[in-house]
């Protein structure tokens, strides 16, 4: 939930941030070599750290800083997991065994708090312009006005205030007060990022930007601010510099002004830019570069010199490491002789990092094109599973530099085409991220999401790949591929790709080993390509019993709020969380459907929560219209790959025989629209529904599961939540999913053998990785062993098989049939000795309507259920004998198991019986057979 605070006092307010102390030293080193002082930057050297959350006035902040140790760096982001209390380079974290409360320095572990936060203003002055502090600072607040009404606290940077020790205890100033830090208290530091960059936009609106050439000849925007730094990981080295024996730095004290005023509200005093604003900004911008452009191509041209002739000294030929650079400056890609220079080990061309994707996936490096750039070797990272092979460098803002393979000839000859082709798929298949999903060529996109290919995205990707060309008498020259030969290719080499099953985007666990996945790429064994961040929380090994408690908890926290209409609801919302992060590996699921006496209650905000374990991004789509249209519908959103399908607003009953038949099989075909073929598809996906009084209906009962909420006020829509579960349960996710598979690897190694009485049939997957550890953590619970339900905290457990046999017994269909088998059974008895037909069933109606006209039996007899369950046909023996042969083997619970069976026949016409099953028989578990 989101943690509010009131912001009438702001002189009690207190910022909160995040402090990491390492067991080294972590602030920047000022040598001086050869005359000239250089910086070393330490970003690399947060190899293991205590992190801890804090909160502070803007006075407490200041004295932190005169303060500060050499070993300790701030953090404005918070992390996302709140028990967070290490942090570990990604080369340790990889290595090392480690608690759920160990995550990496990366931006996908912290985000921006939704309460007050310090926007930090870094100021590196520009050439031949410095301002002093006062001016500095009347700079902002001339911008800003509402910055002149906030607290702020202001420091010189770490390598300000730099002198050289002389003989005689003499000092002299190499560096004065030259890069500034402004620190902004601010109401909420999520809005900070948008905050900066309007301050930004508004300083050049001011006339205070200007183009920066980079080394390479790169024109970049800049103002009195750094954008770069307005990420929540990132690092702010606020700790004088250590320097070498002749150098001292000696920076003024931090200063705090206005600490008793309020804090800032971003949204206020920075507001979006308007239109006629956005367009003077660009055309600002647009001339600041028109003036600089001589000079960057001048030096562009002297980089481009440099560059090819690095390449040429490594034996690339000219005419070729010419076309890479060139192509590199035109397109920012960067080409398979590019050298890249990694935090770790020897430099590496990009045909080396393509070679191999799963030893270099999120590695860092220096920036492609500047290499010496703040002499940090870890300002790059490379993504390259899955989608584009790229690496984003952070040296100039944001860069995003795609690399390119050393392209693959094919040659290309008329009669020929079946040869070349495969050589083709070959090619295709070695990138590891094309595949055949449902008889179509597609890809998976850094989303997580599969992309299908077109003629026209096909075409460009083999162009990337691959060189084609075709024998001339004067050689060899290169051609594109023909729209026929991409047509044929498309249409006749789909079965050759691996199949693609499924997309996973967070921990899974696969069922027959055990195995955790969590190796990028395809996994050949199930079909799934694994797509995980960075940094995740790991599964605890043989957790203890508090361990199994909290992961409990961690899976409620995102649901705790909801008021459920009995204790088993919690079971059951508690195994959609299990279903939808397991869903991928599972060959079959069950529905859930999210259900409340009225409108206004929570049951879509819970849906979406479900949806966003799943991986979904919360779009809920409307009530079938009818069977037919349902079913195009489920087919194709099945052909798109995503995660999950959430149907929202459904009232009463609710039966889909499609619905029903995909959430049993493992695959699902049908025709495809638009195109005369037929596709096949697997159905690993979750459905999600949500409705008002919503029933399961015919062969609906024992393929979902129902969560009842009921907040039991008159109006529901009147109620206020102070949470969002969709963005609760979006950021919880790996969490939640590390506790999920934490709580099904326990149940396999302390308790392997254990069964509960029953199984939903055609959901064997499902019993194994979702029903059988709640079940069993369910007996924990009643034993004492883990916590017992507390409201808000530990949720109620039971058997989730329990929720099927629930709903089945409360179908309607259900209800009608034991109505009948009830009425039958009054007028026949039970046992094979009391056999019937159809026709003495309509004899013995006829017979019944008689004596309760005659003598008034309260108890309802056969004549009245077959009028309601038939209506004008109540008299049809074909339509009653239909009805019995749909009841046949279907055990029902009428005071105890019962079931119709039939006896052979007597006269052509079927004989049957009702078996009512002995109370010492052993039953296969709670009404589910069929």
């Amino acid at each position: 939930m989101t943690t509010k605070r009131s912001a009438s006092k702001s002189a009690s307010q207190r910022a909160t941030f995040s402090v990491v102390t390492a067991t080294t030293p972590l602030t920047k080193h000022i040598s001086l070599e050869s005359g000239k002082l250089v910086s070393t930057s330490p970003a690399g050297r947060l190899q293991d750290g205590k992190l801890r959350i804090e909160s502070m006035s803007p006075r407490e902040f200041a004295a932190m800083l005169n303060l500060r140790r050499l070993t300790e760096i701030n953090i404005y982001g918070v992390p996302k997991n709140k028990r967070a209390n290490r942090v570990l380079s990604k080369r340790r974290f990889g290595a090392a065994t480690h608690l759920p409360t160990t995550i990496t320095r990366t931006v996908e572990n912290f985000e921006w708090a939704d309460e007050p936060g310090i926007m930090m203003i870094d100021y590196d002055a520009p050439e031949g312009k410095t301002y002093s502090k006062t001016d500095l600072l009347r700079l902002f607040t001339k911008t800003c006005k509402g910055i002149a009404c906030a607290p702020v606290v202001w420091k010189p940077s770490a390598s300000s205030s730099i002198y050289e020790l002389l003989k005689g205890k003499r000092k002299r100033e190499r560096v004065g007060v030259v890069n500034q830090r402004v620190y902004c208290f601010v109401k909420s530091a999520r809005d900070i990022p948008r905050a900066a960059e309007v301050l930004h936009k508004r300083l050049w609106l001011e006339g205070h930007g200007y183009i920066k050439i980079s080394s390479s000849g790169k024109m970049l925007v800049r103002s009195p601010l750094d954008l770069a730094v307005f990420r929540s990981n990132h690092i702010d080295f606020t700790a004088p510099a250590t320097t070498s024996k002749e150098l001292i730095a000696s920076p003024p004290l931090a200063e705090v002004i206005r600490p008793d005023a309020q804090f800032l509200d971003t949204e206020q005093a920075l507001p979006d830019l308007s239109t006629a604003e956005h367009q003077r900004y660009d055309q600002l911008v647009r001339s600041a570069k028109e003036l600089k452009a001589d000079e960057a191509a001048q030096v562009r041209g002297t980089w481009r010199l440099g560059q090819i002739k690095k390449m040429v000294d490594r034996g690339v030929p000219e005419k070729e490491a010419a076309r890479q650079i060139d192509e590199l400056i035109d397109t920012e890609v960067l080409g398979p002789d590019h050298v890249l220079y990694p935090a770790e080990g020897e430099p590496v061309t990009v045909a080396d990092l393509l070679a191999q994707p799963d030893r270099w996936h999120g590695a860092h490096f220096a920036d492609p094109m500047e290499p010496e750039y703040r002499n940090d070797s870890r300002i790059a990272k490379a993504f390259l599973l899955p989608g584009e092979p790229m690496i984003k460098s952070f040296a100039h803002g944001e860069s995003i530099y795609y690399l390119a393979p050393r392209r693959i000839r094919v040659t290309v000859a008329r009669g020929q085409r079946d040869s070349y082709l495969r050589r083709v798929v070959s090619g295709l298949k070695g990138t590891g991220n094309v595949f055949n999903h449902a008889g179509q060529l597609v890809r998976v996109n850094p989303s997580g999401e599969i992309e299908h290919f077109t003629d026209q995205t096909v075409g460009r990707l083999l162009s990337r790949t691959f060189d084609f060309v075709v024998k001339r008498k004067e050689g060899f020259e290169s051609i594109e591929l023909s729209a026929e030969d991409i047509r044929h290719l498309l249409g006749g080499y789909i079965e050759d790709f691996s199949s693609l099953t499924g997309v996973v985007t967070a921990l899974v666990m696969e069922p027959s080993t055990g195995r955790v996945m969590s190796k990028p790429g395809f996994d050949a064994e199930t079909g799934l390509y694994v797509l995980l961040p960075e940094d995740i929380p790991g599964v605890v090994d043989r957790p203890s019993y508090k361990e199994l408690s909290l992961a409990f908890k961690t899976i409620f926290k995102p649901f705790s709020s909801f008021p459920y209409a009995a204790p088993i609801d919690q079971t059951a919302i508690i195994s959609a969380v299990f279903s939808a992060i397991l869903r991928p590996v599972m060959e079959t699921c069950p529905l859930y459907a999210f259900n409340a006496p009225s409108q206004g209650a929570g049951k879509t905000f819970m849906l979406k929560a479900v949806a966003a374990l799943a991986g979904g991004d919360g779009t809920v789509s409307a009530p079938p219209q009818n069977e037919e249209e349902f079913k195009k519908f489920l087919f194709s959103d099945l052909m798109s790959g995503a995660p999950v399908t959430s149907i929202d607003n459904l009232i009463g009953k609710f039966d889909s025989p499609t619905l029903a038949s995909i959430l049993t099989t493992e695959f699902f075909k049908d025709r495809v629209l638009g195109a005369s073929r037929n596709a096949k598809v697997a159905t690993r996906r979750l459905y999600l529904a949500s409705g008002n009084q919503l029933m399961f209906d015919k062969d609906m009962p024992r393929r979902g599961i129902m969560v009842t909420i009921d907040p039991k006020i008159p109006d529901p829509t009147s109620r206020q939540f102070d949470f969002n579960p969709y963005e609760l349960a979006r950021k919880m996710r790996h969490e939640i999913a590390a506790a999920v598979l934490t709580i099904v690897r326990a149940q396999r190694q302390m308790a392997p053998s254990f069964s509960a009485a029953g199984s939903a049939p055609s959901f064997d997957d499902w019993n194994e990785l979702v029903r059988a550890p709640i079940a069993w953590a369910a007996s924990l619970q009643k034993d004492g062993k883990i916590d017992k339900a507390s409201d808000g905290l530990m949720p109620a457990l039971g058997d989730p098989i329990e929720l099927i046999s629930q709903r089945i017994q409360q179908s309607p269909q259900t209800v009608s049939r034991g109505r009948l088998l009830t009425a039958i059974e009054r007028e026949f008895g039970d046992g094979i000795g009391r056999g019937f037909t159809t026709t003495m069933v309509l004899a013995a109606a006829a017979s019944s309507g008689i004596s309760r006209a005659v003598t008034e039996d309260i108890e309802e007899n056969l004549a009245d259920v077959l009028r309601e369950l038939f209506g004008a046909n109540a008299g049809n023996a074909r339509m009653i004998g239909k009805y019995l042969s749909d009841m046949k083997g279907v055990t029902l619970d009428l005071e105890g198991p019962v079931s119709l069976q039939m006896n052979g026949t007597k006269q052509s016409k079927v004989v049957w019986y009702v078996d009512r099953i002995a109370p010492n028989a052993q039953k296969l578990g709670p009404s589910l057979q069929s």
